[in-house]
């Protein structure tokens, strides 16, 4: 179900019988998710991969697939707009810092408002649509600093269409609900999310709920 990933950095892989050893915390992970559906009943949580996987390396790949999911969402929202989506390097790191700190839901809807934002910007001809592609990534940062600092809240949006790789690893690899989606995703939250599956699959926890 999970592969290396041919873009990952050349970096990742060990100049000894390249590129069949690599280090496995730095390579960037395919998710496989062309399976049957009844293929895709077989695969559950309790795989080699989580088995022997850290917590640190779980969360990693998760923050991974979200960081793609939410420039993917983001980009579209930009392009309904008649506008591109500039990735650069600094813009990719204070973005990828906010999911550390925010929900995937929260990074949603703070994406949604620069879209909005620049969108009015360039229709009412303050900005061009250069400066809004360019500017619009770090914005997002932004936005939530200017959150902070007001004492605002950073409502939730709703969970939908997520992209395949994304639901394909947190149902069946790590075996939970898209609604962790709605947390941040850290190590400690891994654990309880884990804890709720374990009571919720228990025979008592069940009949309680």
């Amino acid at each position: 179900a999970l592969t290396v990933s041919p873009d990952s950095s050349i970096d990742s892989f060990c100049t000894e019988k390249f590129p069949y050893i690599y280090y496995v915390t730095q390579v960037t992970y395919n998710v496989n998710v062309e399976f049957k559906p009844d293929e895709l009943d077989g695969i559950n949580g309790r795989t080699y991969f989580i088995d022997n996987s850290s917590e640190e390396e779980l969360i990693r790949l998760l923050k991974h697939f979200v960081y793609e999911d939410l420039i993917g969402k983001f980009e579209e929202m930009m392009k309904v707009r008649r506008l591109d989506l500039h990735i650069s390097e600094n813009g990719k790191e204070k973005f990828i810092e906010l999911i550390e700190k925010l929900s995937y839901t929260q990074i949603l809807t703070l994406c949604n408002k620069v879209a909005v934002f620049f969108s009015d910007k360039v229709l009412i001809g303050n900005m061009n649509r250069k400066v809004a592609k360019n500017a619009a990534l770090s914005n997002v940062s932004k936005f939530y600093e200017r959150a902070m600092e007001s004492g605002w809240e950073i409502h939730h949006a709703e969970i939908e269409n997520v992209r395949k790789e994304l639901e394909f690893y947190i149902v069946r690899v790590l075996n939970c609900n898209l609604q962790i989606l709605k947390e941040v995703a850290s190590v400690e939250n891994l654990k309880n999310w884990r804890d709720k599956e374990k009571d919720y699959n228990s025979p008592i926890g069940y009949a309680e709920k």
